[in-house]
């Protein structure tokens, strides 16, 4: 019997670490919508090799988001706000690691140490070349 085309190839994703570097690749077109696609993925390709691979998510937005999560403007979020803040950047997969260096105000995050903490989270999600196996 044939193995499941759909086993075979999730096991081929994983065995070469391929999902992470797919999900930054199609997060960050679909934040830039270049005019020429394949162009932006060869270059997102080559900056990811050099190391000089622009965030997907900039200062400005995190402390965009940051105002978001702050609904009763007190200058702090939650750390569980935080981690919805994550979740939603980069899925129901994300792990909020919490850094006690830069809690604030007992178990709570300023807009300076939430866009800090979610800058840090967001290096250790996103995929180098050195991920993708051969």
């Amino acid at each position: 019997m044939a193995p499941d085309p759909r086993v075979a190839a999730q096991n081929y994703l994983e065995e070469h670490s391929l999902g992470p570097l797919f999900e930054a690749m199609t997060a960050a077109l679909l934040v830039s919508k270049p005019e020429d696609p394949r162009r932006f993925l060869l270059d997102y390709l080559h900056r990811l090799q050099t190391g000089a691979a622009p965030p997907a998510i900039t200062t400005a937005e995190l402390q965009t988001m940051f105002d978001m999560f702050d609904i009763t403007h007190t200058g702090s979020v939650s750390v569980e706000q935080a981690t919805k803040a994550l979740k939603t950047v980069l899925g129901p997969a994300a792990e909020l690691q919490l850094d006690p260096e830069i809690q604030y105000g007992g178990m709570r995050f300023n807009k300076e140490a939430f866009v800090q903490h979610m800058q840090a989270a967001l290096r250790l999600a996103a995929p180098t070349i050195k991920d993708v196996t051969c």
